[in-house]
């Protein structure tokens, strides 16, 4: 590996782009005010919708406010609907200019808030789920909402109808293998049925792909296996259907360890497995480029020190994947690289730990070929400036033939990235701050940012910021939207 000759090779572009806001395009929500929990969902070219819920509860009721806008952020229609108190807004999906809101507390309740803005409308769905599993992945077909679910290691298929509330359990049961060595990586669903890509433990170092199918009710219709045997261990998996090939790609692990230590790409064809292919993370020419350039060098003397031994240098991360991009040469792949932090008390001769949040470092995107060669990497660092206590993207991803854009929040600024589709060069990688606020002599004292990609060559970037501003007594807590335009 030389990572300087690459680093080298690389022209970057700064004064290509930039970013246009004006005041117009932006919007602001006291914090101090009757509503709380904003959450910003992207509607595509219709719009854009404000989901919040009321500071208190009335009645054992909470309300949920939901605010249309439309791309030029002008307000039309605010909408309420009322769920049962203590309950939060966990989960999402947008499909055709409508939300679907997952809201639940701890126990027994479980409300669909639906929010559709071609005709600014909401309703919502009822329904008792006992469970104390998590509910995650949300996806929507043919009124039904399905998710991934996962409580006491055992993982299951939860499938909720929108039109009368009923909810299906569905826990999978292969061979000899107990529930809790059974893992759901990822599903899909596609023509009226959910296909479920399960990885099966062997062993602690070893496991097996299986695919199965449910109908949309959650009865299982047929599963395969997909590998057999594998040396390595599937830690994450992504997969999309492309004709009647199904495309997996996501991590993998050499060891006992759960965390990856590099990526990998498959093709399953008529049940079968055409391919399969490994990248370890330290034979990637980009992915330690995040790095300081001694942290590089002290990467690469221990990758020689292991060759020069016939082993091969593990390297071990937490990765979320992105769903893998369909492109007309290939494949694209996203993942955002992470790990746990914790915080330890003393209180005399006894010490506990608490959990302190996800620490995110830096993301790989990788191109590969029809039949999972690998063409190029790339690599970057990502500080979103907090630590979410579950696991997310901060990404969001945009490819054509020329080339990936890629766009995130890192603390106060936003950053635009444009990698070569070609080669992996980083074309561009420019930078904003979110400055732009109502009132002249403001002043940005706090500020943390979400960005994601709106339509077309617009972005939304939304989140919290304490402003100060000499002609006010005091400072202003607020929640704010920001509609950018990438001017090329």
């Amino acid at each position: 590996m030389n990572f300087k000759l690459f680093l080298l090779g690389t022209i970057v572009l700064t004064s290509a782009i930039s970013f246009a806001q004006n005041g117009t395009d932006r919007l602001e929500f006291d914090l101090k005010e009757d509503y709380e929990n904003q959450k910003v969902f992207s509607l595509q070219e219709k719009g854009l919708l404000i989901q919040s819920t009321a500071t208190k509860a009335s009645k054992g009721q909470l309300e949920v406010k939901n605010d249309f806008y439309d791309t030029n952020l002008n307000l039309l229609k605010t909408e309420s609907m009322f769920v049962k108190d203590r309950t939060d807004i966990i989960d999402s999906y947008q499909k055709n200019g409508i939300n679907y809101s997952l809201i639940r507390n701890k126990r027994d309740y479980v409300a669909i808030v639906i929010s559709d803005i071609n005709n600014q409308s909401v309703k919502k769905i009822e329904s008792e789920y006992t469970d104390e599993g998590t509910l995650t992945e949300m996806k929507v077909y043919n009124d039904k909402a399905i998710f991934k679910s996962v409580a006491h290691k055992e993982n299951k298929i939860i499938i909720i109808d929108l039109k009368n509330g009923q909810t299906n359990e569905v826990a999978f049961k292969f061979g000899d293998f107990r529930r809790t060595d059974i893992q759901i990586e990822d599903f899909q669903v596609l023509d009226n049925e959910v296909l479920v890509f399960v990885n099966a433990k062997n062993s602690r170092k070893s496991s097996d792909l299986y695919i199965a199918s449910l109908d949309l009710n959650g009865s299982q219709k047929e599963f395969y296996k997909v590998t057999d045997n594998i040396e390595e261990k599937l830690i994450e998996v992504a997969a999309t259907k492309v004709g009647s090939k199904y495309i997996l790609t996501g991590t993998y692990s050499k060891t006992k360890s759960d965390m990856s230590q590099g990526l990998f790409m498959a093709e399953v064809d008529n049940k079968k497995l055409n391919f399969i292919k490994f990248y370890n993370f330290i034979d990637l020419k980009n992915f330690t480029s995040y790095m300081t350039e001694s942290q590089q060098r002290k990467v690469e003397r221990k990758a020689e020190n292991a060759a020069d031994r016939n082993k091969e240098l593990l390297l071990n991360y937490f990765i979320e994947n992105h769903p893998v991009k369909v492109t007309e040469d290939g494949y694209v792949f996203l993942g955002e690289a992470y790990y746990p932090t914790y915080i330890v008390y003393s209180n005399g001769n006894s010490t506990y730990t608490r959990f302190d949040g996800y620490y995110y470092t830096h993301a790989v995107t990788a191109k590969f070929n029809k039949t999972g060669d690998l063409l190029w990497d790339n690599s970057f660092e990502i500080k979103p400036g907090y630590k979410p206590m579950t696991v997310k993207r901060f990404i969001s991803m945009n490819e054509n033939k020329e080339a990936v854009d890629l766009s995130f929040g890192n603390l106060e600024e936003i950053i635009y990235k444009k990698v070569d589709a070609k080669n992996g060069n980083t074309l561009i990688n420019d930078t904003t701050e979110i400055i732009d606020t109502k009132l002249q002599g403001d002043k940005i004292r706090r500020s943390f940012s979400e960005v994601n990609h709106w339509f077309d060559n617009y972005f939304i970037a939304f989140g919290s910021q304490t402003i100060s501003n000499s002609e006010k007594e005091r400072k202003r807590k607020i929640f704010f939207v920001n509609k950018l335009t990438i001017n090329k």
